[in-house]
């Protein structure tokens, strides 16, 4: 499935941007199932998710079947999130 929007991390940043998206969702007319989010913590994800986001498997998941991605990932977790599909 293809998605509109897509982020890789949902920390206190992504995670504002998601809170304002989620907001404004009528204003923008936009389904909750069209924005898809990946982290490697899933309590941080799983907030998201029970408000109506799609749960991305991995964060190359996201990244191929998003047309726009943000990238929320501190520097130093980045390695750990295996963008590239192995």
């Amino acid at each position: 499935m293809k998605y509109k929007l897509g982020f890789v991390g949902t920390g206190v940043m992504a995670g504002a941007i998601i809170e304002r998206i989620i907001g404004a969702k009528d204003a923008l007319n936009l389904d909750l199932a069209s924005i898809v989010a990946y982290d490697l913590d899933e309590s941080k994800l799983n907030k998201f998710v029970s408000l109506g986001i799609s749960k991305g498997a991995s964060a190359y998941e996201v990244l191929e079947n998003a047309e726009i991605v943000m990238l929320g990932v501190k520097p130093q977790r980045f390695i750990e999130t295996r963008l590239s599909p192995s």
